[in-house]
């Protein structure tokens, strides 16, 4: 999760699925579920974009550190 969240902090507008899957290192599976626990958490947000594509946006950074101090 913390990975897709750094990633996602580099970029401003939406990204896609496609794109994050494609440019962040990790299992596949591995990484539409940490997408998923995103949005669910409430670190990301997704939005339809053109032609179907998924679109995810950080609203907030995660981070393991601050997620294991909160539990």
């Amino acid at each position: 999760m913390e990975r897709i969240s750094r990633f996602l902090e580099r970029h401003q507008d939406p990204v896609s699925r496609n794109a994050i899957e494609k440019d962040v290192e990790g299992k596949a599976t591995a990484k539409r579920t940490a997408i998923d626990r995103l949005i669910v958490e409430g670190y990301a947000t997704e939005s339809e974009g053109a032609r179907g594509a998924r679109l995810v946006q950080l609203l907030r950074p995660y981070s393991e550190d601050t997620n294991e101090s909160a539990a």
